[in-house]
């Protein structure tokens, strides 16, 4: 199959989970054997190639979506939609409270920061009470070099 086909090819999102992971694996010609024996940087470029797809996918999709036939139909009712919402939100008991909730969500997150240091002090990975256990992790997070940053535009 030559790389236009692959442009071209359509997966049919409707098959079984194990299906699908066997067609998009051909699609993309690496299959999840040959992921694991990647190296680290071959892994990492395999993930770059996908982040694209994933970028042209959704461009496709939203140009698919702003050309359908009841679009503008649907976009009357999602203003309608807002301005039923900013009436709601501009009740005063619902403003209070969604004040209180966001207060509390503050002090929810100073808290764990608190443990946080805490669980490092005392080298703890996690603590559990009430079957809530708040645990120690190390993530990997994509972070974009100052170089590639993107400007916003600013229209709202």
């Amino acid at each position: 199959m030559t790389t236009e086909d692959k442009e071209n090819e359509v997966i049919d999102v409707s098959d079984s989970s194990d299906n699908l992971r066997e067609k998009t694996s051909e699609f993309f010609g690496v299959d999840d054997k040959k992921v694991v024996a990647m190296t680290s940087e071959e892994k990492f470029d395999e993930y770059c190639k996908l982040k694209e797809v994933v970028k042209t996918l959704n461009t496709d999709l939203k140009n698919l979506i702003s050309n359908h036939e009841r679009y503008q139909e649907w976009q009357d009712l999602s203003r309608e939609v807002k301005k039923l919402a900013e009436l709601i939100k501009e009740d005063e008991e619902v403003r209070l409270l969604k004040e209180k909730i966001a207060t509390t969500k503050e002090r929810i997150e100073l808290l764990k920061e608190i443990i946080r240091i805490d669980l490092i002090e005392n080298g703890k990975e996690e603590i559990t009470k009430n079957g809530i256990k708040l645990k120690l992790i190390s993530v990997i997070k994509e972070v974009k070099q100052e170089n590639n940053k993107k400007t916003k535009k600013s229209g709202r």
